[in-house]
């Protein structure tokens, strides 16, 4: 397992000796905004469910994705977060020869492939730090290029830690014309882009050669409930649910994923604002010197640290210091020794706090 992802505020805590609580956290890319209190006190409502066993199956929420996306319950599967099935997919599914990693990308899929005995086969990296920009122009056209018959591609969009997003059309004609090869499309931000007409592969419906991984974690903001949903044909989530231990997910989070899923007003509301403060954060940033903000589709984006004698890695532990946590991504492969740091949105008085650290650290 690669340690380093974001929102480790535990350690960071303990490293400068002060409460976990007490950490400005930029460094994850989870929605900063406040749980709802309708939410909390359905949460609490329902505490009482918790001395029964929750269903096996998740078969509720399953419908509730059904009701949401127009597929069938039968092309859902409800785990313990999108983390379950990446590393379940290259260790169950027969016939699988490379794992195919476009780079700068999350790391799990690299864990996964390894952990599986599979051979990664990394494409990029896709960044461009001469123009000043993050993206995929040429994401496309290298995956034509190179992937082939018995390939299994992860391929995470929108992006971390870039922000590079594939818009749903192209991406579903490529998929379709390597039918012999299996997609595995991370959604995880997906929401943060725009409502599944826009953002989904989902609303493409079925591919029989496509398996989609959906958070909650991140555009809802419970990543501690753990939980996450896979949509495929049923001929491949059948191979992936005889790995599915039953009660993987608790009552309480079931429950908090069926009654979120049909709160779109409140993911429009979350991306509005999001929206808003990265215009502000980024903006701030671009006017300091020595910091290049790369471009990005999502609401985190990427940082160049141009300041001679500064890197990416020394800023972030001055920051801390400050007990303000951002993403050093010198442990990305694509992005080692390119003083890059990642940086997510958070709410408007907090974002102010990170601005007056930057300042004050870059003029040093």
């Amino acid at each position: 397992m690669l340690f380093g992802h974001g929102g480790n505020i535990y350690d960071a805590a303990r490293e400068i000796g002060c409460a976990p609580g007490a950490i400005l956290d930029f460094s994850s890319n989870v929605s900063p905004l406040p749980l709802k209190k309708p939410f909390l006190d359905f949460l609490v409502d329902r505490l009482p469910t918790i001395q029964v066993l929750p269903e096996p199956d998740s078969q509720t929420l399953r419908e509730t994705l059904s009701a949401r996306t127009g597929l069938g319950p039968q092309n859902f599967l409800v785990g313990n977060g999108t983390t379950e099935w990446i590393f379940n997919i290259p260790a169950v599914l027969p016939g699988i020869g490379r794992v195919v990693i476009p780079i700068p990308t999350y790391s799990d899929y690299e864990d996964a492939a390894r952990l599986a005995g599979k051979k990664p086969f990394f494409l990029g990296p896709f960044i461009d730090l001469g123009e000043g920009k993050s993206g995929n122009g040429r994401l496309l056209k290298e995956l034509e290029q190179h992937v082939r018959p018995g390939d299994l591609i992860f391929l995470c969009n929108p992006n971390n830690p870039t922000g590079a997003f594939i818009e749903p059309g192209p991406l579903h004609e490529l998929i379709c014309n390597f039918e012999e090869s299996l997609w595995v499309v991370d959604e995880s931000y997906a929401p943060f882009i725009g409502p599944d007409e826009e953002s989904s592969l989902l609303s493409k419906g079925i591919v029989k050669n496509c398996l989609i991984l959906r958070s909650f974690s991140k555009i809802y903001g419970i990543p501690g409930l753990r939980i996450g949903a896979i949509s495929g044909p049923e001929s491949l989530l059948k191979l992936l649910s005889e790995r599915l231990k039953p009660w993987s997910v608790g009552t309480l989070a079931q429950l908090a994923g069926s009654y979120l899923l049909r709160k779109g007003e409140w993911e429009a509301e979350t991306r509005l604002y999001l929206k808003e403060e990265k215009k502000f954060l980024r903006g701030k940033i671009e006017a300091i010197p020595g910091l290049r903000p790369l471009g990005s589709r999502t609401h985190f984006f990427l940082v160049q640290v141009t300041k001679e004698g500064l890197s990416g890695k020394v800023l972030a532990k001055r920051l801390l210091k400050r007990k303000i946590l951002i993403r050093d991504c010198s442990n990305f492969r694509g992005l080692e020794g390119a003083d890059i740091i990642r940086i997510s949105p958070r709410l408007r008085e907090e974002n102010e706090i990170l601005i007056d650290a930057l300042k004050e650290e870059l003029s040093q």
